[in-house]
């Protein structure tokens, strides 16, 4: 459906207390240095179930969300500061958040019901794949006329992946219910650890080279439909995984999808999984730690044929090759060797390219700012790349939502085999 917005404000909410200027100045790590200058596109939608809908007006809700926001801001003061686009650095300089309120005309239990990622985009504050802004974040607070919420944030990828992202919004739906002590204290000095590197002669990924024509599907797997892909992986002859996960079915199932439909009958896929680092590091980093703690791990198949629970095998060997002596190498030079090969595979013509990223488990539905916890959480996602999946855990915690992007011409042969297939339902 259509989804009308009338944008009624715009400022920029800064930190209640200013930056000291010793922290004025953020130097980014050697994995924020791999991510391309986009923004990540979130969006959390709250019902109008709630009686607070009904007893406290948008003028009261507004306010405590900007002045919980700013109190937020000074633990998360990078994200009111500006990214240098030329440099592995971001400039902590307090210009702050840019904050817009808009009315949005339409039912949320129907735009919830029937998500369109394209229609959906006009609840974000600005375009996420604006490579030319330099803002640390941006937020827009949707109200919808029948008393619902849905607020849209678009964070550099450059200060913060998921994780970390997740982390900032937990803090401050915290700071709105007036529970702070609850909140985990961020720390920014990853690059200490992963210092930034001369990346020269690495042709980075360039999700925005692309001139194709890409959509964006939404995949369910709902706890029955994850359980007979598990079934089918461990009990087929020579299956070497007898515990497959979650992720490791879908993105295995998917992969297996997209070989088979590639309509340039590339020899060689390769699957790219980002495996973040946080758990696999020996003693585990503090919680709070914020950036890009993520590295790739990729996966090679001899085109068609490939046998699904063969995928599985494959995907898991590559994920569970990093481990803590694997994040030691990080800091080689040979590590630097190993990824101009992986780049420089990924941008081959020759290769049919497709990357994973899994926010499953992630604490998504905890956003509670005192109205309750999200109705839907929804990533956005729409990269204008070829092959690109994000998964999702489902609000039940036991399902996937698997946000697809194909190209146009691939995509009717790829639902046509998911409607075939009984462990796949498409939005759509």
């Amino acid at each position: 459906m259509v989804i009308s917005v009338e944008v009624t404000s715009r400022e920029m909410i800064k930190p209640k207390a200013p930056t000291p200027h010793h922290l004025r100045t953020l130097r980014l790590s050697f994995s924020d240095q791999l991510i391309s200058s986009f923004y990540v596109p979130f969006l959390f939608f709250y019902g109008n179930e709630n009686t607070y809908y009904t007893t406290v007006n948008n003028t009261t809700r507004s306010q405590l969300l900007k002045q919980s926001l700013s109190s937020t801001l000074v633990q998360f003061y990078p994200l009111a500061g500006r990214v240098d686009r030329e440099n592995p650095f971001v400039d902590c300089n307090d210009e702050g958040v840019e904050y817009f309120e808009a009315n949005v005309f339409a039912d949320i239990s129907k735009v919830v019901e029937d998500p369109n990622i394209d229609d959906l985009k006009v609840l974000l504050p600005f375009a996420p794949y604006n490579i030319s802004k330099n803002t640390g974040l941006g937020i827009q607070m949707n109200y919808f006329g029948c008393g619902g919420i849905a607020i849209g944030l678009c964070a550099s990828h450059r200060i913060a992946d998921g994780t970390a992202l997740c982390t900032f919004m937990n803090a401050w739906a915290a700071t709105a219910r007036g529970v702070s002590e609850t909140i985990l204290q961020p720390e920014f000095n990853y690059a200490s650890h992963f210092p930034p590197r001369d990346l020269k002669g690495i042709d980075l990924l360039d999700p925005f080279k692309s001139v194709d024509k890409i959509v964006t599907r939404r995949f369910i797997f709902n706890k029955e439909k994850l359980n007979m892909l598990k079934e089918k992986a461990i009990t087929a002859e020579g299956s070497q995984v007898k515990d497959p996960t979650k992720v490791e079915v879908v993105s295995a199932f998917i992969w297996k999808q997209m070989i088979e439909v590639d309509i340039s009958s590339k020899k060689i896929s390769a699957a790219v999984h980002v495996v973040s680092l946080r758990p696999r590091v020996v003693p585990p980093f503090p919680e709070g730690y914020f950036g890009n703690f993520w590295f790739p791990a990729a996966s090679l198949n001899i085109g068609r044929g490939v046998k699904y629970h063969e995928l599985v095998a494959q995907l898991r060997y590559a994920i569970r090759l990093i481990d803590n002596e694997y994040v030691k190498a990080i800091r080689s030079e040979e590590c630097l060797n190993q990824l101009k090969d992986l780049f420089d595979n990924l941008n081959s013509d020759a290769v049919n390219s497709c990357f994973f990223t899994s926010w499953c488990r992630f604490p998504l539905y905890e956003v509670d700012f005192g109205w309750g916890k999200p109705t839907w959480f929804c990533p956005c996602f729409s990269w204008p790349l070829k092959n690109a999946v994000m998964l999702t855990s489902a609000k039940d915690g036991d399902g996937i939502e698997a946000w697809v992007n194909m190209l146009e011409e691939e995509i009717p042969a790829l639902e046509r085999d998911y409607e075939a297939f009984p462990l796949a339902s498409s939005s759509v």
